[in-house]
């Protein structure tokens, strides 16, 4: 477990430098579009990386994915169908907790810095094809990997080696500090906490992948359509 995350983490850093090379040299991209490219290239070294290393993780202990995550097994489609309806059920109270987040970080005179992929899909001039390449990776791409390495892997990491308590409130904390933006933190821990629920309660990882890609979907399409949004419609909570 250790070689692995050690892995996706190098690999991300890897990533980095690349980004890093296309910052300084540019390469004749357009300012409007580097920041775009700087994040499509660091999330595919992030998460088709870890899939890579999720499979050979498997290929080392002799599992495939239906024996270590569920997929494919009898009742798939109907963790699925929870995953969605939780999803969709999830998203008015994470909304409800971000409008409080919001509150308490205005009166303690804070401001967060919105993530870099709200950046560009807030930003008016956007291309379609650098959205649509965005909301991929966050609709699909996010939530396969992101509920492999945190459910699938690391929560029953912690809990079999006898630290239940650990390994939920402790995956939970840290997913919801690796996305943090400050006003994000209250309603992304909450929603880890239902992610980790689902997969208890289903013994599938296809739950709680369902949920993230309808949440990070509905998130998407108001982040896409601030303008709309800011007329009546909740703020999102960012896409991860």
């Amino acid at each position: 477990m250790f070689r692995l995350f050690l892995g996706v983490i190098a690999t991300y850093c890897f990533g980095s430098i690349i980004v890093s090379l296309i910052y300084k040299f540019k390469f004749g991209l357009p300012d409007s579009m580097r920041g775009a490219v700087d994040l499509i290239v660091s999330l595919i070294f992030l998460q088709a990386a870890a899939l890579i290393w999720v499979t050979l993780f498997l290929r080392e202990n002799r599992l495939t994915w239906k024996q270590g995550f569920g997929f494919g097994r009898v009742g798939s489609w109907f963790a699925v169908g929870i995953g969605i309806l939780a999803g969709m059920l999830i998203l008015p109270i994470t909304q409800e907790l971000m409008l409080i987040s919001d509150w308490a970080m205005t009166h303690l005179h804070l401001h967060p810095v919105a993530q870099t992929v709200v950046q560009e899909l807030q930003k008016p001039e956007a291309p379609p094809l650098q959205r649509t390449l965005l909301g991929l990776l966050a609709v699909f791409a996010a939530p396969v990997v992101e509920e492999t390495l945190f459910r699938g892997l690391l929560y029953p990491t912690i809990k079999q080696a006898g630290f239940p308590r650990l390994a939920f409130w402790g995956t939970s904390i840290f997913f919801a500090l690796l996305h943090n933006t400050g006003v994000t933190f209250l309603p992304l821990l909450f929603f880890a906490m239902v992610l980790i629920l689902l997969y208890e309660s289903t013994d599938n990882l296809l739950a709680p992948i369902a949920a993230h890609s309808v949440f990070n979907f509905a998130n998407f399409l108001l982040l896409v359509f601030q303008e709309q949004a800011s007329r009546g419609l909740p703020s999102p909570v960012p896409v991860h």
